[in-house]
């Protein structure tokens, strides 16, 4: 168990050290938003899993990547409530991975709405995953972070959006 466990993790890794950052693009028109959609997703995906003290320049360029193709597309619409304000109090940096891991949801979404509610456990569930990966990299320890993670453990995290949305 523990090697398979070790195997799973060398692979993650080295898929996520993959991603290249695109470099002088256009993302002018609708075309050229769709046609970056899967480098997108791999930029989200590398974000979530490197960590923080390991390539810093690629790291900011992959943010700016992100944020440049979130701002101008019309294929990911994100709320950032106030669920998100204790998430990344601490660590500021998980606001993207937040963000993140809404897009990939909506992106991988087949339905014609997107479900506020599941967006945000999306996004929830990104910022944990790089809060834990990054425990032992500089993150300092958030306790909202744990217990949102004990509550999606539990399975009552989107009750717990539900109320904090009031929706």
């Amino acid at each position: 168990m523990l090697v398979f466990g070790l195997f799973e993790l060398t692979v993650l890794s080295a898929s996520a050290q993959e991603f290249e950052v695109p470099k002088n693009i256009s993302l002018e028109n609708k075309d050229d938003f769709e046609r970056h959609k899967e480098q997108v997703l791999q930029c989200i995906d590398w974000l979530e899993k490197t960590p923080i003290d390991e390539q810093q320049t690629k790291r900011t360029e992959a943010n700016r990547f992100l944020l440049t193709w979130l701002a101008g597309t019309d294929q990911v619409t994100i709320e950032v409530s106030i669920i998100v304000k204790d998430i990344v109090k601490k660590n500021p940096d998980l606001l993207m991975i937040f963000m993140g891991g809404w897009a990939a949801f909506e992106l991988n979404d087949t339905s014609s709405k997107t479900d506020v509610i599941l967006a945000n456990k999306a996004g929830i569930r990104s910022a944990i995953n790089a809060y834990e990966l990054n425990l032992v990299h500089g993150y300092r320890k958030n306790k909202k972070l744990e217990k949102l993670k004990k509550k999606d453990l539990k399975n009552t995290l989107e009750a717990w959006i539900q109320k904090k949305l009031e929706i």
